[in-house]
């Protein structure tokens, strides 16, 4: 038993403690932080104070001092607590925004910070690796601009890859323009559909595409055809002739340039989808070129190239074997090599329609791009309600045009 000389001097300690508690607390709103671990000592030191005075206390006085005390340290303690958890949460904070760059997709792209753009015009080669550039370089860790290869002339064969999943391989979406040089419709539209994807992201379709997918867009395949204004590369060959597809040796297809550097990115990349644009008829067609046989994704094709035509005002859709027979094009190759589902999205009836009229194709190729990857969202995701394929037949005023030498052009 403590005798009174002991029980007023644990009366006067836990004073003591009680003024001290006290002035910590008031110091939390000063300059002078109270770490963790002194918040524990001194918790414990209270509690064995409060242990000694409860176990032999014979005065109220007693009993009041050990009470306050008691509240004093509590309020300390949990002040602490609570100090040390904000901290926590604002460090696992910060740490999922270093990490998860594709939760947000309307916050991570100023368009302020955007290069700007019009199509009162057609672009020039140059003027298309600058805006790219620029696009780059205003988006520092969400867009890459890279060349995937160079053309028999030495000119770049560059993209851009728009990545804002989070992800270092997400399911990725490609979109490419100008197999055909003199096709100047489709190669401007696709630098419409950048600006206008990167401007929009609080869109809700184009934010759930874009948190899912990464986009490649390469505006240019062929920079000899497109400088020159003709069909054919340098050489006059035919790009989109020039892709393997079942039942040919791969070893004797891409034998120009551009084609064989276009397979190092298809065959390094998964493209769960691809849009090959032309130009020279209002279209959208799918595999097979090369046979009349229907793929085992018929009704996947149908369903998706309707979404797309209906957003773009397109009456023509059909298997590309229908309109005309083709060997070795992009989306026999992309679709059987890589199991893509790959369209072919004819812009407009005119090749290079005159220039007040780029614009609107411009809007319209913009709605079926987003058309498109939102259909193929929901196939991949096994959303999508397919329609059957049904049996067409068009008019020869909808179908490609032919040459002079009885070749259909698409």
């Amino acid at each position: 038993m403590k005798t009174k000389f002991q029980q007023k001097k644990s009366w006067v300690y836990c004073c003591i403690l009680t003024v001290w508690s006290i002035g910590i607390w008031a110091c939390e709103e000063t300059d002078t932080p109270v770490s963790p671990a002194e918040g524990d000592s001194d918790s414990d030191s209270d509690s064995d104070s409060d242990s000694d005075s409860d176990s032999d206390s014979d005065s109220d006085s007693d009993s009041d001092s050990d009470s306050d005390s008691d509240s004093d340290s509590d309020s300390d303690s949990d002040s602490d607590s609570e100090t040390d958890t904000d901290s926590d949460s604002e460090a696992d904070t910060d740490s999922a925004s270093d990490t998860d760059t594709g939760s947000d997709s309307d916050t991570e792209i100023d368009p302020n910070n955007l290069p700007d753009i019009t199509f009162e015009d057609y672009h020039e080669l140059a003027e298309i690796t600058k805006y790219m550039q620029d696009v780059a370089e205003a988006t520092p860790g969400y867009i890459q601009y890279n060349v995937v290869g160079t053309s028999g002339q030495d000119r770049v064969i560059d993209y851009l890859a728009i990545n804002l999943t989070g992800y270092q391989d997400p399911p990725a979406i490609l979109l490419i323009g100008t197999h055909h040089g003199d096709e100047k419709s489709a190669t401007d539209t696709l630098l419409g559909v950048i600006d206008y994807l990167l401007r929009h992201l609080e869109d809700p379709v184009i934010d759930k595409v874009m948190d899912y997918y990464a986009l490649y867009v390469l505006p240019v395949l062929n920079p000899d055809g497109h400088n020159a204004h003709t069909r054919g590369n340098a050489k006059g060959d035919d790009l989109n002739r020039d892709y393997a597809y079942p039942g040919m040796d791969e070893s004797e297809a891409f034998q120009t340039p551009e084609t064989a550097a276009l397979k190092h990115l298809l065959d390094d990349v998964a493209f769960s989808g691809a849009a090959a644009y032309h130009s020279g008829m209002r279209a959208i067609l799918w595999p097979w070129c090369y046979s009349g046989n229907e793929t085992e994704d018929a009704d996947v094709f149908y369903t998706i190239g309707k979404a797309i035509a209906d957003a773009m005002g397109i009456t023509y859709i059909d298997q590309s074997y229908n309109d005309f027979q083709s060997f070795g094009e992009f989306i026999d190759y992309t679709y059987s090599k890589h199991n893509t589902i790959s369209l072919t999205v004819e812009v407009s009836t005119k090749k290079t329609p005159p220039a007040q009229e780029l614009q609107g194709y411009v809007d319209q190729v913009v709605d079926g791009a987003i058309a498109f990857m939102d259909a193929l969202y929901e196939f991949d995701n096994g959303k999508l309600v397919l329609e059957e394929a049904p049996e067409l037949f068009y008019p020869d005023e909808l179908r490609s045009p032919i040459d002079q030498n009885g070749q259909r052009l698409e």
